[in-house]
């Protein structure tokens, strides 16, 4: 089984961040601190804060047995336990699939991109379904791109395999779903992919905040 929850990101007050902060690895925050910009800090703590929610709220776990460390690939993965996890984020959104088995998982706003990128990137077929019609033309180039990124994720092998060598089309083990003006794609066990939409995630985050007395 594949759950997959998705939380808008938003600005928190001062004393709130620090809070939120409190909750994640000393590992994390020192990597979120090193972020230069406002957007992705944020992107990385609600990431962790979204997984943690989710293991310790669905799953039952307790935040201080949850120990995240990055295998030789430089996958995540959680010490001590068989549930994979896989996070991603994007402008103004985190996604995080949880599994009994391999999976991985992109998201993307759907914004203006430089079509050109399809003849680098995209094998002949998947240009073809791009290129069908007109209209949606945006939407089904980052369909292809976050199926391929699901998929280099889940195998853990990310930019060391050139997205031009994976094909996506006919693949059965991929999901893909519109949120909100964001593609999501999953990859892993699918027949059995439940997802979780903002309203739902957002009551799992306060919850697990609640549990830890961190009142937002």
């Amino acid at each position: 089984m594949t759950e997959v929850y998705l939380l808008k990101v938003t600005e928190p007050d001062f004393e709130d961040y620090n809070k939120m902060l409190s909750v994640v690895s000393e590992n994390r925050v020192s990597k979120i601190k090193s972020l230069r910009q406002r957007e992705k800090q944020l992107q990385a703590l609600f990431g962790e804060l979204l997984l943690r929610a989710v293991l310790c709220t669905e799953f039952g776990f307790k935040n201080n047995e949850i120990t995240i460390k990055a295998d030789d690939t430089g996958k995540p993965y959680l010490v001590g336990n068989k549930i994979f996890f896989n996070v991603s984020h994007t402008d103004g959104l985190v996604a995080v699939a949880v599994s009994d088995s391999e999976v991985g998982i992109d998201c993307e706003y759907v914004k203006e991109v430089n079509l050109k990128l399809i003849k680098r990137y995209f094998s002949i077929f998947e240009q073809e379904y791009v290129n069908q019609k007109e209209s949606g033309k945006i939407s089904r180039f980052f369909e292809i791109w976050t199926k391929k990124e699901a998929f280099l994720k889940r195998d853990g092998v990310g930019i060391r395999k050139n997205l031009s060598e994976v094909e996506t089309i006919g693949r059965t083990d991929i999901e893909t779903f519109d949120f909100d003006g964001y593609i999501v794609s999953v990859c892993g066990d699918v027949v059995s992919c439940k997802t979780v939409f903002s309203e739902i995630s957002s009551n799992i985050l306060r919850k697990f905040l609640e549990s830890l007395n961190i009142c937002l």
